[in-house]
């Protein structure tokens, strides 16, 4: 059986491995196991998925990890959690292509933007060796052949979500992809042939929900000749601005602020990000955590 592996990383710091196990799309099964003994488990919160049932003990759910099913995905799937931290779309595309692998290649997909993933996660091929992998899959005496993952694709930036969006630095008076400056520090959330209104509509609920008393993000819409179209490969007929977001998971030393999105809160599936989960459910847990 062949076995590729992940370390997982949290805030630089050691928290687990991915584990995908099979040849075919059709039987491959993808694990984390984290590493149950990881100072950074106890310390920092991976997702709020992952919290301890009523009476338990975070140690209790890191033990779970073979039977719970936040844990696995199968059919080539990632687990949940980070399945939700895959591009989307054309980006998504555009990594397969760096990558040379297929655009359901998950497995691929996350290992190439491992570097520059959402929040204060990072992955980079393990050193585990097939017996390793075999005991941490008890997959008894079943021989487990370990094959080697590349490295992270030099250019390939994950920012999830089904919005044409790109991770950019402001260099010059122009926005770039490509940046000597260290990591990126804005998002740039574009216009979209059947939306070219989008970045508008999109500034104009961040003021609203600022005027009514919530914290938002820093963000500003600039005009897309300002982007530097040789790096972003795209064209905007439709609209001429696009909105300019601070990022909130990085900081100007670049240091990585851990954050997650609600589908991975709720442990659902990209596609059914939409509705997967109510309003009640996202205050409920906004009023607890917060």
């Amino acid at each position: 059986m062949r076995a590729a592996a992940l370390d997982v990383l949290l805030h630089g710091e050691m928290v687990g491995h991915l584990i995908e196990l099979g040849s075919q799309k059709s039987e491959k099964v993808c694990r984390f196991v984290p590493q149950i003994d990881s100072t950074a488990l106890e310390s920092y919160t991976l997702s709020l998925s992952f919290a301890p049932k009523q009476g338990g003990t975070a140690r209790d759910v890191w033990a779970s990890y073979a039977t719970d099913p936040d844990f696995t995905g199968a059919q080539g799937r990632l687990p949940v959690f980070f399945q939700n931290m895959l591009p989307e779309g054309v980006f998504r595309d555009h990594i397969a292509q760096l990558r040379g692998c297929a655009k359901d290649d998950y497995f691929e997909i996350l290992a190439a933007c491992g570097k520059d993933l959402p929040g204060a996660v990072a992955v980079r091929p393990s050193s585990l060796d097939a017996n390793q992998i075999g005991s941490m899959l008890m997959r008894g005496n079943e021989s487990v052949e370990a094959t080697v993952v590349q490295a992270p694709t030099q250019g390939a930036i994950s920012l999830s979500g089904m919005q044409p969006k790109l991770a950019l630095c402001f260099e010059k008076g122009r926005y770039v992809t490509r940046s000597r400056l260290g990591p990126t520090r804005i998002i740039g959330k574009l216009p979209q042939s059947d939306r070219p209104h989008l970045p508008e509509a999109e500034m104009l609920g961040l003021a609203l929900a600022s005027a009514a008393g919530v914290s938002v993000v820093k963000a500003d819409l600039q005009p897309t000749e300002l982007l530097a179209k040789e790096d972003v490969g795209l064209r905007f007929d439709l609209a001429s601005k696009f909105l300019a977001v601070e990022r909130f998971d990085r900081n100007d030393q670049g240091d990585r602020i851990h954050c997650e999105d609600f589908a991975q809160v709720f442990a659902v599936a990209p596609e059914d990000k939409y509705t997967g989960a109510a309003y009640a459910g996202i205050a409920r847990v906004l009023l607890d955590e917060c």
